[in-house]
């Protein structure tokens, strides 16, 4: 959990499949607040989301770990960098009559854009195979469509690759 206000700069968890300079939004907020009021979520405000920046990707200071067993005389000593992002915070958005409600995330072009956990190179894009979408006028839709609808094997697996639209949290009901 963090406080935050407009213009703040946040370290958090690594946020994967993120480059800096991308805009992301956080959907799980707690409280808002301003001089004239206070909205306190139960356990979330639905209708509140904070918009973000990514500053950086990058490795925290090391932390130094040392054990030591005296009568056995052994010891360790390990460093330790745990990976992190910088974001900005950009805007703090508060629609009472918004929807609540986060678009489906997009389809893979291939299956292997899940499950690679990394960018594809437009070398690799580029020989994708589509086919013509349903309607007329409609975008083409890859073909692995055809044998995987997209769905998550495991619940939240979209969410820890990065590839959902809105970053949510416990205690979230969605």
């Amino acid at each position: 959990q963090h406080k935050v206000t407009v213009g703040d700069l946040v370290q958090c968890e690594k946020l994967h499949r993120r480059e800096a300079g991308e805009k992301i939004v956080f959907g799980t907020v707690l409280m808002v607040g301003t001089k004239d009021f206070t909205i306190i979520g139960k356990p979330t405000v639905p209708y509140a989301k904070v918009k973000a920046t990514v500053e950086q990707q990058t490795l925290t200071r090391e932390c130094l770990s040392f054990k030591y067993l005296a009568r056995k005389r052994q010891s360790r000593f390990l460093r330790r960098r745990q990976y992190i992002t910088m974001i900005r915070i950009d805007e703090i958005v508060v629609e009472p009559g918004a929807e609540t409600v986060d678009p489906p995330p997009p389809k893979p072009k291939r299956l292997l854009d899940l499950w690679a956990n990394r960018w594809l190179d437009p070398v690799e894009t580029a020989d994708v195979e589509m086919l013509p979408g349903g309607d007329e006028g409609a975008s083409p839709v890859p073909k692995v469509a055809e044998i995987y609808d997209g769905s998550e094997h495991q619940p939240g697996s979209y969410h820890r690759r990065g590839l959902t639209s809105c970053y949510r949290f416990w205690p979230d009901p969605q």
